[in-house]
Parts: C-alpha cells; sequence; structure tokens
C-alpha cells in the first residue's frame, strides 16, 4: 500500500491529500528543502539559475536526490551565484515615464 500512496497523493486535490494526511509515514511528509526563490531563468555563461544556482539537471533531479546530495550542492550555491552575471533590470514604462517627467520638469 505505501508504495502507491505517493502517487495516490500526487494525484489528488490539496483537500483531499490533507484529509489523508494521518495515512502517511513521517518520511513521506517530510519537507524537501530547497533553495529555489522562483526566479527560475537560466544564466547562459554559467548554465547556473539566476535566483538559486543550480544547473538544470540539479533543478529537475532535485527532488530524487539525497538529503546528503542537496545538501553538498547548497554548499557551493553562494560562490556559484557570485559568478552569475546579473543584467539590470529593464526599464518598465512607468519608470521610464516618471524618469522622463523628472527630466522635463528641470
Amino acid at each position: 500500500m505505501w508504495d502507491k500512496v505517493p502517487l495516490l497523493c500526487l494525484s489528488m486535490g490539496q483537500e483531499i491529500r490533507f484529509a489523508f494526511r494521518p495515512m502517511f509515514r513521517e518520511t513521506i511528509m517530510t519537507a524537501i528543502e530547497s533553495p529555489c526563490i522562483l526566479v527560475c531563468s537560466i544564466d547562459l555563461k554559467t548554465g547556473y539559475c539566476f535566483g538559486c544556482g543550480r544547473t538544470r539537471d540539479e533543478i529537475a533531479g532535485w527532488i530524487s536526490m539525497s538529503s546528503q546530495q542537496r545538501r553538498e550542492i547548497m554548499s557551493e550555491l553562494a560562490a556559484r551565484l557570485e559568478t552569475v552575471e546579473r543584467k539590470p533590470r529593464r526599464e518598465t514604462r512607468r519608470a521610464r515615464m516618471a524618469r522622463e517627467r523628472a527630466e522635463a520638469s528641470r
């Protein structure tokens, strides 16, 4: 039965999953630690995500990695993020209009 629970859990809606929560073993319900900050854009030079510093392969395989593998990768992320070339945000229309108004009033 327990080998089918994760698949059942993933296919159910959130409300139903919480209703069955007492059935799950502690290991199934343990949250997986993740460095993701929902930026999810890859720097083409380095191959690292701008937000978390992981590679595409690491992001894709994160859930299947052991805790030790995830910790090893997470220990490298700060150094990786230093190598990512951060581009300045593009100027939004609203920001451009405000800048132009300020320049015109000078």
